[in-house]
């Protein structure tokens, strides 16, 4: 018998892991609307939208448009997380602003400089410690 509340968090980090996973890359900055790449900002939306933006220009293989990327987060993964806790929702801005920041080199190699903000993400709204 599937148990959502103990599955869907386990598949929502696997989710965000995928920031990392394999694939063909392109160029940093191409296509897009808006531009991609730079930081979010200190709003968690604003922070998705960058994120997704740059994820969907080099990742177009996981979600067919920014917004499709936001809802994703927004209604299959937010909810298994206390984003209102200020701990999680400080871990989840840092990896966001990190990954909008990343080339798409980086997106697509098997690791990339946002293990730490993915690590804390774990740490602070998986596992529960501080």
């Amino acid at each position: 018998m599937l148990t959502p509340k103990k599955t869907i968090p386990s598949l929502a980090v696997s989710m965000l892991a995928l920031t990392g996973c394999g694939g063909n890359g392109g160029n940093s900055g191409t296509g897009g609307t808006g531009g991609t790449g730079g930081n979010g900002g200190n709003s968690l939306t604003g922070a998705l939208q960058a994120f997704c933006m740059n994820f969907v220009d080099c990742r177009s293989e996981l979600f067919d448009t920014v917004q499709d990327c936001r809802d994703r987060y927004n209604n299959d993964i937010f909810p298994y997380y206390n984003i209102e806790n200020a701990d999680c929702e400080a871990a989840f801005l840092s990896y966001f602003n990190c990954g909008a920041a990343l080339r798409c080199e980086e997106i697509l190699a098997v690791s990339n400089r946002c293990a730490d903000e993915f690590d804390a993400f774990v740490k602070i709204c998986v596992l529960g410690m501080q």
